[in-house]
């Protein structure tokens, strides 16, 4: 069976659930035995609705109702299913209503139909919930004493979409819930005229409780013109099919007015004994929709009769209920304060984090052209630059060779200057170049680092040979890099290892190691070291720590190795001892290894 066709089967089950059917609890509970584990959301939802309206309908628990209907609009949140997320949302209102929250029901309803709007492919439903939210908050406006005139105006507007959709029952229902705009009003004959009408509508429906509240209306309006026979007649009728049907809830609405009959007819004792049948039904129930009057006429009722004892302790059931509804509603009003204001808050905050991440994107893209540009100016400046230093170069060479043997000791060595520094100057280019280079966007691709370090030896061997230097290298990752800036790296930092060596026989040793989620590669060596107070500044760029006499360099290399491990999320660190050599340790984040 298809989830459709399940869901139709369920929605039967409703149909039962709001006529009272006698079985419709035990066919509930088998769909749910059947179904509980079918993994479609929108089968759960359905079924969630059939529990609620059965706790609504047949058991008058309404506070139960509203907790699962709000548990399955948490859990299935995220569904898609807006038609069943916005039939429990209506459920709640509904519910909130019976209970005296009118507040927070008209938060719900307003929000069923919100939820209904984004249901695209289902429009009769959309409009079957737009009437009955409409429907309810009229409802809510008479609970809460409300303008009669804006009463029948939500009326009206959802019986005109009943009428769209063809249900003659929910035009019922409005055509009945405008007669009881006409009662409020005193305007007797047209609520009656109503009320008749609707019941006409509601014989040929399959809700018999429908039937009995139109029955009851009209009974009430017998009742108000003395017209006792008649009003007994219809009031009697209502009982039976509320009796017939088994809902509590609906019955203590026949007793009640059943007791306002007999009170009207001057019959205080059985008027007293429909009431107290009544009160007991409401105190075993959550519904507090008649509660109030009927302690209140038990009150008057008993002290009509002399009772006084009997008048005080209703009198004061009847305060106690009022002060604990007027707490709630001010509990709620403050609750509701302060969630429209946390509301309020988060919209602010969201507003302002939309506003910073807009200024962020702008400076970001800012600093890309600003980067660019830098990068372009980069190039073209060694480009403007190298050219004319080859040219000095190339000339001072000539110049060199043609006249060095007529110069004097003095003038020859003030062309070794030039020529010193011309060579400078293009070193010092080209390194800036670079590390301008660095923070380019660069491919990643594996790069296995023993065949980066074969490639550097090689370029290293004639100053290995010259100062008899042994250089080391254990087995090393495979990571994820730029293969140039690893060649980079680690002939920078060799080169250190080399150059600032006065040992007769210098050694650099290359390890590889995992220290705490990291993969540690350390390049040591026996050189000069490195005094402790210069171990931050040696990164900077143009830091040198010797004179050009010492050693020679730009005081760029570092730098350069410095900015390739950041770009990595790495971190580069030195530990050294003057006079007693150096170990650069580069940290890799294990995501970047490969093997």
């Amino acid at each position: 069976m298809s989830d459709a066709e399940i869901i139709s089967r369920i929605e039967k089950n409703r149909g039962s659930i709001h006529s009272g059917r006698q079985d419709a609890q035990s066919v509930l509970n088998e769909l749910i035995a059947e179904y509980a584990n079918n993994p479609s959301e929108c089968v759960q939802l359905a079924l969630t609705i059939n529990r609620a309206l059965a706790l609504h309908h047949l058991q008058s628990n309404n506070v139960l109702a509203i907790q699962i209907s709000r548990d399955a609009l948490i859990k299935h949140a995220n569904s898609g299913c807006h038609i069943p997320l916005a039939r429990l949302m209506w459920i709640c209102g509904h519910c909130l209503a019976f209970t005296g929250n009118y507040a927070e029901a008209h938060e719900w309803l307003t929000r069923c139909i919100d939820e209904a709007d984004k249901e695209i492919s289902d429009v009769k439903k959309v409009q079957h919930i737009h009437a009955d939210a409409l429907h309810d908050l009229a409802m809510l406006t008479a609970f809460s004493g409300g303008a009669q005139e804006k009463i029948r105006t939500y009326l009206t507007d959802a019986s005109e979409i009943f009428k769209q959709i063809d249900m003659v029952e929910g035009i019922g229902i409005c055509v009945m819930g405008i007669g009881n705009t006409y009662y409020e009003e005193g305007r007797v004959d047209e609520a009656l005229e109503n009320y008749t009408l609707a019941a006409a509508m509601f014989e040929n429906c399959e809700v018999p409780s429908n039937l009995a509240s139109a029955y009851s209306n009209m009974g009430n309006c017998f009742v108000s013109t003395k017209q006792y026979e008649k009003a007994e007649e219809y009031l009697e009728k209502a009982l039976q099919i509320r009796e017939q049907i088994g809902s509590k809830s609906e019955m203590a609405i026949s007793y009640h007015t059943l007791a306002e009959l007999h009170r009207s007819k001057g019959e205080p004792e059985i008027a007293i004994q429909w009431f107290l049948k009544c009160k007991d039904i409401f105190e075993d129930s959550d519904s507090q929709l008649h509660f109030p009057s009927t302690l209140y006429a038990l009150a008057d009722l008993y002290e009509q009769t002399g009772n006084c004892v009997q008048a005080a302790a209703y009198y004061k059931k009847y305060i106690d209920l009022q002060r604990s509804q007027h707490t709630r509603e001010k509990e709620d009003a403050i609750a509701q304060a302060e969630a429209k204001f946390e509301v309020a808050q988060k919209d602010k905050e969201s507003a302002l984090l939309r506003e910073k991440n807009k200024q962020i994107e702008q400076y970001a893209h800012l600093l890309e052209i600003s980067n660019n540009e830098l990068r372009q100016f980069a190039h073209v400046a060694s480009h403007d630059l190298k050219e004319p230093l080859r040219m000095v170069s190339s000339y001072m060479g000539l110049l060199e060779k043609r006249i060095a043997t007529k110069l004097s000791a003095e003038e020859n060595q003030f062309l070794q200057y030039a020529l010193e520094g011309s060579l400078r100057m293009e070193n010092l280019i080209n390194d800036l170049l670079s590390l301008s280079r660095i923070n380019a966007i660069n491919k990643k691709e594996k790069v296995n680092l023993n065949v980066v370090m074969q490639e550097v030896l090689l370029n290293f061997q004639d100053n290995t040979t010259a100062q008899r230097a042994s250089i080391e290298v254990s087995a090393l990752p495979t990571i994820l890099a730029d293969k140039t800036h690893m060649q980079q790296l680690f002939q920078n930092l060799i080169s250190n290892a080399l150059k600032y060596n006065r040992n007769d026989v210098p050694v650099v040793k290359v390890t590889a190691e995992n220290v705490d989620n990291m993969v540690c590669i350390n390049v040591a060596d026996n050189g000069i070291g490195i005094s402790e107070r210069f171990h931050k500044q040696i990164f900077e760029i143009f830091k040198r720590l010797h004179t050009r006499a010492e050693f020679s360099g730009t005081g760029i290399g570092l730098t350069i190795c410095k900015k390739i491990v950041d770009q990595l999320n790495g971190q580069i660190q030195v530990q050294s001892v003057e006079g007693k050599g150096t170990t650069f340790t580069i940290q890799f984040p294990v995501e970047i290894v490969i093997a």
